[in-house]
């Protein structure tokens, strides 16, 4: 007959228990949180990326409206546009510089006010002598 002592059937009953219950696999706290830092160093690094796309369509499109307002004023008859700057931003267009005289203002800011794009006319043209 086999003698059992109780202490040693308990301890492996209790070793038998402790491995058949299942385990969970998770990653270790610092791989968890470095994996959590990285996820959101990948969102900023996207959301950055997409600002600086952004902007550079928006510095594109205003380049393109400052090109159709050149032409348009070039185009228009009576004008002396070469003493004319342009400037745009998201739709809002500056005439500045000078034109020879007071007829020429209207003519110019007219014609800006007729391209597709302009949402918004600001006129700082002046009246002055051409010096050469």
């Amino acid at each position: 007959m086999i003698h059992s002592n109780p202490r040693l059937v308990m301890t492996l009953v209790a070793l038998l228990v402790a491995t058949e219950v299942p385990a969970f696999a998770q990653p270790p706290a610092s791989t968890a949180v470095s994996a959590a830092a990285a996820t959101s160093d990948a969102g900023v690094a996207g959301a950055a990326g997409s600002n600086r796309d952004a902007a550079r369509a928006r510095r594109k499109m205003n380049r393109q409206l400052v090109r159709r307002v050149a032409a348009a004023l070039a185009r228009t008859r009576g004008l002396d546009s070469s003493r004319i700057l342009i400037r745009a931003s998201d739709g809002t267009v500056t005439l500045s510089g000078t034109v020879p005289d007071n007829v020429q203002i209207p003519l110019a800011v007219n014609a800006a006010q007729q391209v597709a794009g302009v949402t918004a006319l600001r006129n700082q043209l002046r009246i002055g002598m051409r010096t050469e």
